[in-house]
């Protein structure tokens, strides 16, 4: 083997071997952060142990969906999902009961994230939350477990005058295949407020408007802008 190749090789190894050194000083760091008194402290550390995808870390991660703090409860929730921890659903489930909206709704779109269908009613009662915020966490976490049984409830939002919500209940009623509704979908077809999609190609959300959602949708049931075939 050409020793420039074999010289490189080494280097390589040894970069990696440095920067895997590197990680478990932040990690060990981060697991004596978390007993913290500094609420700012502790939730770097979670943050850390997220950014690291330290998964083993999941149990410790999880004693933080008791903290506090609502900041470090909220990132706590967002590690577990990236760890896809679903043996803590039931724990972040007890979130819902909270008083912290910030919490809650990360909590909603977790349970929508590990499938967590048993609570699909207690997600489905955030539908008619006072906070809009809540409201479409409801809306996706519906929509992710294919909640059909609450498509009524979805589409009571599509008078919302939240037009970013509106977005997200017609999406949501596309991908639940509640083609009843599309009278009423067909009615925001001259809706142009500003909206967020989520374009799963690219798996990313992406400016758009009431309207043009409403033309997606019914185009994809094949139906004509006034909700026929």
């Amino acid at each position: 083997m050409n020793r420039f190749v074999l010289a490189f090789a080494f280097l390589t190894l040894g970069y990696g071997a440095a920067s895997a050194a590197t990680n478990e000083a932040k990690l060990s760091g981060a697991l004596a952060d978390l007993k913290s008194a500094d609420a700012m402290v502790r939730d770097r550390a979670i943050r850390t142990i997220d950014r690291l995808d330290a998964s083993r870390y999941a149990p410790q991660v999880a004693a933080a969906l008791g903290d506090a703090s609502s900041l470090v409860r909220f990132d706590a929730v967002n590690a577990l999902v990236h760890f896809k921890a679903k043996a803590y659903v039931p724990r972040i489930a007890g979130l819902l009961a909270g008083s912290d909206n910030f919490v809650r709704g990360a909590a909603v779109c977790a349970l929508g994230e590990f499938g967590a269908k048993s609570y699909a009613r207690d997600i489905a009662a955030f539908l008619k939350h006072n906070d809009s915020v809540m409201k479409r966490s409801a809306v996706e976490a519906i929509r992710k477990l294919g909640a059909r049984q609450y498509a009524a409830a979805v589409a009571a939002l599509l008078t919302d005058p939240d037009d970013d919500l509106k977005s997200r209940v017609i999406y949501a009623l596309g991908e639940l295949d509640a083609r009843k509704y599309a009278p009423k979908i067909s009615l925001l077809l001259s809706d142009h407020g500003s909206a967020y999609s989520y374009d799963s190609r690219d798996k990313k959300f992406i400016v758009t408007t009431v309207s043009a959602e409403a033309r997606r949708v019914l185009g994809g049931w094949g139906l004509d802008p006034a909700g026929r075939r």
